[in-house]
């Protein structure tokens, strides 16, 4: 039963942080905030319905990045993606290793 309430959360925070990512992106796009659209201001002004959004999107991601390693657990990812580990990185000295120059 825990594990469904985690996921729940996971999704939650997945979702508020895809949100916040589109919402910059359309004001990188266009120049509108749709946060402060939907909330009847203008672009750059700031009510407390913003800040609560933006607040909320801040914790989804924060949650995110700390919890990223029971994240994989709990999804099923075994250990942590490869492109994601220093060993899995073509560093210039185990290329030099591969080609036999080590």
């Amino acid at each position: 039963m825990k594990s469904i309430s985690l996921r729940t959360l996971d999704i939650l925070a997945a979702a508020l942080a895809v949100a916040g990512g589109l919402n910059w992106g359309f004001i990188a796009i266009s120049g509108v905030d749709l946060t402060s659209y939907l909330s009847g201001l203008d672009f750059g002004q700031l009510g407390e319905q913003n800040r609560l959004i933006y607040g909320a999107v801040g914790l989804g991601a924060l949650y995110q990045v700390l919890t990223l390693p029971s994240l994989w657990k709990r999804w099923g990812i075994v250990g942590e993606p490869a492109a994601t580990t220093l060993q899995s990185w073509p560093l210039p000295s185990r290329l030099e290793q591969r080609e036999g120059k080590a």
